[in-house]
């Protein structure tokens, strides 16, 4: 009996593994993907998809906190790349007018038409480079 049951474990544990290295190598391929597309655009990954947070409030604003909070990297420093966004004119910051302390984050006309124009343009190249990765 122990035996049918190290067999299986040792069977489930080995798929689990498969099935971490696909995912895992699948997501290093479409991470080096994005960054690839996003040269174009002089844009990296994490500003992109900080882009992609700000327009999901917009026309609301939105604080760096929660900007922060809904990013997939924790680690990501979200001022330092908003600094960046500003630079570039994308975003704009404005004092919250109920809590001086708090930032609000708002996109710009740029800031969209940019983002359109990219998301466009991923969403097309990516169907075209992952097509091999659909099932039939």
């Amino acid at each position: 009996m122990k035996t049918d049951y190290f067999q299986i474990h040792t069977k489930l544990n080995c798929d689990v593994e498969e099935i971490m290295n696909v995912i895992a190598s699948t997501h290093n391929y479409l991470n080096a993907l994005l960054r690839d597309l996003l040269k174009k655009y002089t844009i990296t990954c994490q500003q992109y998809m900080v882009l992609k947070i700000i327009f999901k409030q917009h026309p609301n604003p939105i604080s760096v906190g929660v900007i922060n909070s809904k990013m997939t990297c924790k680690k990501s420093n979200t001022s330092r790349i908003i600094d960046k966004l500003e630079q570039k004119e994308y975003v704009y910051r404005v004092v919250c007018p109920f809590d001086n302390r708090q930032i609000d984050i708002f996109l710009t006309i740029r800031g969209i038409q940019i983002l359109e124009e990219i998301t466009l343009f991923v969403q097309n190249e990516m169907q075209k480079k992952t097509h091999c990765l659909k099932q039939n």
